[in-house]
């Protein structure tokens, strides 16, 4: 297998940059957390508190009452149903109806003069006077390609879209009115050898034809997303200022969006003369496919749907792998709340551990619960959280890693490490096994455990030879801007564990940043078919035929 090398892993940058950083957080403000060097030695228990106290666990939090809902959720998770329900309380701004008469005296007023931008022209406004986060619109505004048609906008809801377009664009110390999640600047020099900006060169091969674009992106942003309006402030707002750090010539964005009632689509839309000023290449699609709209009977089938969304987002990049650079990372992100840093360090991670997969962690309940417990698998097999084998389970960070020590103690301590599975609202891979071995996302095959497809990914990853899939303790994030913020209340976000001061406390302690790699899989996973089934565990390829050929393992639309 060849090994991931880029003009982004010039490591000697980073640690010259790392040796100049200032130190963030005082000494009481950083997280009070060490752990022992992740060696062949494993971390002590902390329940055991050995070793002369020379490791200090991280103070467990307060028991929940029965009562709470933290302890108790009441939804059920249903397999691939990995969304929480929304309870960040947010409001959108929609003018409210008027009297009859007021309707036919006064005309329609718009409230999107800031934007440059009027309901009626939302997706084909002029974005020349959008101002972008720390960053003026480019001279030329580039035709970007879309990737199928779009559909049309609801006028209903295209006042909503405008004023959340105009939050995305407002930078977090000018919001007046609206309690978005404030996002610090990327750490200080930690990511500057990340950037790679260059000059777009734009040839318009005859009147009328696309434009063909030189500069080849090697940063590739994904998502799929359905009804999530309340997080498109926080979480477009960040991709827009990770793409501009990156250099946005050398950045490509691929939404799927599909089902949307909410403003979603209305604001992807207005987004494409934004990032057309910007200089990024954006491919927005439309998919009406709605995964969980089958019999309880079919649940496999939704599975077999999430992966056809996945796949139609990495459509730009694996059906036409040339327009893009050699060694490029994509950035996966669901719809969740976080900080430019949070991606950064994602890609940051997979570059100086040699990965070939990081994955964050996400939380609900203000950070009390981790969420995508069904797709975690440690290299012991195991889900990252307790299961019985009769399906009794909990969700409960305290049960995190609770027969893995080590990984306990380095995701306490903001820390990677390594699994053999993970997603958690957002990845960052490399994308060669996309294209030189075709993996892709997909459902189960004949004789093998029915299983979520980012599981069946990190499969097929291993069979291809890219088996170096990582966690990234520091990376907290949640699905709306109140769990966010209590997640890395909670548990830390990623200034506090990435400052000088904290890695030199590390270093002295004997503590080791970088992940040793085990080559060796589980020899069994643990299978849960959906939530509540019988626990079992089966062979981490089986069957070994259904893994032969990933070429022809991806799952199609014509498969639906």
């Amino acid at each position: 297998m060849e090994s991931y090398q880029s003009a982004a892993t010039d490591l000697a940058g980073y640690e010259a940059a790392m040796a100049t950083q200032n130190a963030f957080p005082t000494q009481t403000d950083r997280p009070e957390t060490v752990e022992a060097e992740a060696t062949s030695e494993p971390i002590p228990d902390p329940s055991t508190g050995s070793q002369g106290g020379r490791y200090k666990p991280q103070p467990k939090p307060n028991p929940i009452p029965e009562s709470d809902p933290a302890r108790n959720p009441t939804h059920k998770l249903q397999g691939d149903d990995r969304r929480p329900p929304s309870n960040d309380g947010i409001e959108f701004p929609v003018a409210a109806p008027q009297p009859a008469e007021q309707q036919q005296e006064e005309p329609e007023k718009s409230n999107n003069d800031n934007l440059g931008l009027s309901p009626s022209d939302i997706g084909i406004a002029d974005a020349s006077n959008i101002a972008l986060v720390n960053r003026p619109p480019t001279e030329t505004s580039l035709i970007v390609p879309t990737a199928t048609p779009v559909k049309a906008v609801n006028p209903d809801l295209e006042n909503t879209a405008v004023e959340i377009l105009k939050w995305i664009n407002t930078p977090d110390d000018a919001l007046e009115d609206h309690d978005r999640l404030k996002c610090p600047g990327p750490v200080e020099g930690r990511y500057d050898y990340m950037k790679t900006r260059g000059k777009k060169e734009v040839m318009q091969l005859q009147r009328g034809a696309a434009k063909t674009f030189k500069t080849k992106p090697k940063w590739f942003f994904a998502l799929d997303l359905y009804n999530c309006a309340p997080v498109l402030s926080r979480l477009i707002s960040t991709i827009m200022a990770t793409m501009d750090f990156l250099g946005p010539e050398n950045c490509a964005l691929s939404v799927v969006e599909g089902r949307s009632d909410d403003g979603t689509y209305e604001v992807l839309m207005g987004m494409r003369t934004v990032l057309e000023a910007m200089g990024t290449q954006f491919f927005l699609q439309t998919n009406e496919t709605n995964p969980h709209e089958i019999d309880d009977e079919d649940f496999r089938e939704r599975i077999a749907r999430l992966a056809v969304l996945r796949n139609m987002a990495l459509e730009p990049l694996t059906s036409q792998p040339s327009n893009f650079h050699s060694d490029t990372t994509v950035f996966f992100i669901n719809d969740v709340s976080l900080c430019i840093s949070d991606v950064l360090e994602l890609g940051h991670q997979l570059i100086m551990q040699n990965a070939h997969m990081t994955c964050a962690m996400d939380w609900i309940y203000d950070g009390h619960n981790f969420y995508d417990s069904w797709i975690g698998r440690t290299m012991k097999g195991d889900l990252f959280i307790w299961q019985s084998e009769s399906g009794d389970f909990s969700h409960h960070a305290q049960t995190l890693f609770w027969n893995d020590a080590n990984l306990k103690a380095r995701r306490e301590n903001g820390l990677a490490f390594q699994v053999f599975s993970c997603w958690n609202g957002g990845v960052a891979f490399v994308a060669k096994p996309l294209i030189d071995h075709g993996v892709r996302f997909r459902t189960h095959k004949d004789g093998e455990c029915h299983l979520g497809e980012p599981v069946h990914f990190a499969k097929d990853l291993r069979q291809a030879g890219y088996d170096r899939v990582a966690v990234v303790g520091s990376v907290n994030v949640g699905y709306n801007d109140g769990d966010t913020r209590a997640a890395k209340d909670r548990w830390g976000n990623v200034q506090d564990w990435t400052t000088k001061r904290w890695l030199a406390e590390m270093k002295r302690q004997g503590v080791g940043e970088r992940i040793r790699w085990d080559p060796d899989p589980p020899d069994q996973i643990m299978c849960i078919e959906m939530w509540g089934a019988e626990a079992r565990y089966v062979d981490w390829d089986e069957p070994r035929a259904a893994l032969e050929g990933v070429e022809g393992g991806a799952v199609e639309s014509d498969d639906l």
